[in-house]
């Protein structure tokens, strides 16, 4: 039924929680995983002003290999139920980054499976999660997108 499924993640622990529902669909015939990952880059020029911009770069490097580890440990599990795994990593902001990248995806994907709410590391803004905020334009697009984990 569901062949391709797009996972964004932001790593958080409903997102830990929405793994487990792309692992079981690989029963239900999915064959392809793209775990989908958004650097969000709003409010680097703060931080880059408060801490300068070596400081910033050490710790957007450390958080950059964070995030490869992070990816490395979603795509062995995924990996070790059978799952082609397709990582990737964008910058930008991730409402607008997961509408671009299904875009393009979405012309022979079949689901986008997110975490209703996430934060990371440097979250103070809304809590609202990303994929579940372009669930309209996604439905009118003819995937479909499941939340609420």
């Amino acid at each position: 039924m569901f062949e391709k499924i797009l996972y964004p993640t932001d790593f958080s622990d409903v997102a830990v929680k929405a793994l487990e529902y792309v692992k079981r669909l690989k029963s239900s015939g999915a064959k392809e995983v793209i775990v989908l990952h958004v650097n969000d880059e709003r409010g680097n020029d703060s931080v880059i002003r408060i801490l300068g911009e070596s400081q910033f770069n050490k710790l957007n490097k450390d958080k950059m290999e964070e995030t490869e580890r992070k990816l490395k440990s979603v795509e062995k599990e995924l990996e070790d139920t059978g799952l082609k795994v397709r990582p990737r990593v964008e910058t930008g902001m991730p409402v607008r980054e997961i509408l671009f990248f299904d875009e393009s995806f979405l012309t022979d994907a079949n689901i986008c499976l997110s975490n209703t709410i996430g934060v990371d590391m440097f979250d103070n803004h809304d809590k609202d999660d990303s994929c579940l905020k372009s669930a309209r334009q996604l439905s009118h697009m003819g995937a479909y997108h499941f939340s609420s984990f």
